[in-house]
C-alpha cells in the first residue's frame, strides 16, 4: 500500500516514475471500491426482492435490433414464459409457454432483473377515450376558426389575450364595419391574404 518503495531503490527518474505510477494505481483502486460500495448501498436501500414460483408466467426482457428501425419503437419484452425452477437467488430456468404449440419448448436461464410478471393483454380494462379540452393560445387562422366552429358554436378562443365576444362578429361584412369604425384599415378585397385577415381579426377584437 501507499507509499510504494521498490526493493532496489535508486534515486533516478525511472524509479520515481514507477513509484508514482504504482501509488496512482492503488489510489484509483481505493476510490473505485468506495464508489462501488456507495452505489451498492444506494441500490439496496430502494430495491425490493422479487421471487417467482414454478409455474408462474413472466415476460422476459430481450432487446431486438433491426437495421433501419428505431430501437426505442421495437419490442423489448417477449413471452409468456413459464418458470420451471429457481436456480439461485437471482437466476431462474424458464421455458416458452404456448399450450397450442407442439414444437419443442425453448428453455433459457435468465436473471431476475430481466423478468416481470405476465399479464394477458386481452384481460386488461379498456379506458374510455375522453376528448381533451380546448386550450389553444396560438394565432387564429382560417383553419383554426373552422375547427372552433365545429367544436364550439359559441365563442372563439382568445386572440392575443383578449376574448372576442362572439364569433359571429367575424362574419360581419367589411362594408358594415367600415361604416361604424373609421379606423378600419383598408383590407377590403375579393380575396384577402393572410395579412389582411389578421388585420380584420385585430379590428374585431376591439369590440
Amino acid at each position: 500500500m501507499l507509499p510504494f518503495c521498490p526493493n532496489d531503490f535508486d534515486d533516478n527518474n525511472i524509479t520515481k516514475i514507477a513509484a508514482r505510477a504504482e501509488e496512482s494505481r492503488q489510489l484509483a483502486r481505493v476510490h473505485t471500491l468506495r464508489a462501488h460500495d456507495k452505489d451498492r448501498r444506494r441500490y439496496d436501500s430502494k430495491h425490493q426482492m422479487v421471487s417467482y414460483a414454478p409455474g408462474d408466467l413472466v415476460w422476459v426482457y430481450t432487446p431486438v435490433r433491426k437495421v433501419g428501425l428505431s430501437e426505442k419503437l421495437l419490442r423489448r419484452y417477449f413471452g409468456p414464459y413459464q418458470v420451471l425452477r429457481r436456480l439461485s437467488a437471482v437466476t431462474y430456468a424458464v421455458q416458452d409457454f404456448d399450450p397450442a404449440s407442439r414444437k419443442r419448448k425453448l428453455r433459457e436461464v435468465v436473471h431476475v432483473l430481466r423478468m416481470k410478471p405476465y399479464h394477458d393483454p386481452a384481460e386488461q380494462i379498456e379506458t374510455e377515450d375522453i376528448p381533451p379540452k380546448e386550450s389553444y393560445k396560438g394565432p387564429i387562422t382560417r383553419s383554426r376558426i373552422k375547427t372552433l366552429e365545429q367544436n364550439d358554436s359559441g365563442a372563439l378562443s382568445s386572440f392575443r389575450g383578449e376574448q372576442c365576444r362572439t364569433h359571429n362578429l367575424l362574419q360581419v361584412p367589411i362594408a358594415k364595419l367600415a361604416e361604424r369604425w373609421t379606423e378600419l384599415p383598408q383590407i377590403s378585397g375579393s380575396n384577402p391574404g393572410p395579412g389582411r385577415f389578421i388585420q380584420r381579426l385585430e379590428f374585431c377584437s376591439r369590440f
